[in-house]
């Protein structure tokens, strides 16, 4: 027997439309996020999955305002691969999650605090990562990673202390956000990276240098266009006012049905669900 799962998400209420446009995949994070080592896209069908990790334990409960947990990265050698797709080969994107750093990222690299990255692992460049440096805690984008900084944030970030971080590419123009407003003086760059690779959350993983994110992460987002800066404080502000509004439906591609059921099984979603057998 095989099920359909059909799943109802809060995001946005008519006036925040736009958020809904080039989303490309979301991953709410929400405590024992259906219990298992799978990290769930709400808004696609690529699914990440925990890698060296725990879900006993890095399932975490929520600490911040509109969370409804956590995933805790331990910078050692934890993190969450989503795979190749061709969905995330875009020239423009937008970046997006809450972080909580907890200490300087490990790996062999072991200078970077990683949040997300779209990674060739074998060879270079690679399309985009954005990440932090252990020596100052600014926000970064190397793209390619092989060039350097693109952009550099202007706010050191506290650490164990929850904030929003954003970075932004449209055309040839980037920008990097903390708490909804800008923290960097546009950058234009008319450089245009390769479009290819592996989407890799609290992980860039490259010969040689690989990091680890060490903290917590929240509310992870990707598009395929850059955001503006209204349309970043708004999600911002539903973030924090844990995404009121009409519900969208999403629906999972065909999955087997026991392992669905054990993990919606006891799950707090904060959504309704409807499952369909197939006959």
């Amino acid at each position: 027997m095989t099920l359909f799962v059909e799943r109802q998400t809060r995001f946005i209420d008519d006036a925040n439309e736009s958020l809904n446009d080039g989303l490309v995949s979301w991953w709410l994070v929400e405590q024992d996020s259906l219990g298992g080592i799978l990290f769930y896209d709400i808004a696609g069908i690529y699914n990440g999955t925990l890698t060296a990790m725990a879900p006993a334990s890095d399932w975490v409960a929520p600490t911040r305002r509109g969370s409804q947990g956590a995933l805790d990265f331990e910078g050692i050698n934890d993190w969450v691969n989503v795979g190749t797709h061709a969905a995330y080969n875009t020239p423009d994107y937008t970046l997006a999650a809450w972080i909580m750093i907890q200490g300087d990222g490990g790996g062999s690299g072991a200078n970077r605090n990683p949040i997300i990255a779209h990674a060739l692992t074998t060879t270079d460049p690679s399309h985009y990562y954005f990440h932090l440096d252990n020596a100052d805690d600014l926000l970064r984008l190397d793209a390619p990673f092989v060039k350097g900084n693109v952009i550099v944030g202007s706010t050191a970030l506290s650490r164990d202390v929850w904030h929003h971080v954003a970075l932004t590419k449209k055309g040839t123009l980037y920008n990097v956000y903390l708490d909804g407003l800008p923290d960097a003086t546009p950058v234009v760059d008319g450089d245009a990276p390769t479009l290819a690779g592996n989407l890799e959350i609290g992980g860039f993983l490259f010969p040689g240098t690989d990091n680890f994110f060490n903290g917590q992460m929240d509310d992870i987002k990707v598009y395929d266009r850059g955001l503006d800066d209204h349309e970043i404080a708004r999600m911002y502000d539903l973030s924090l006012e844990g995404y009121p509004g009409p519900f969208v439906t999403m629906t999972y591609p065909e999955v087997a049905a026991a392992a669905i059921m054990n993990q919606l099984q006891n799950a707090n979603l904060g959504a309704d669900l409807y499952n369909g057998t197939l006959q």
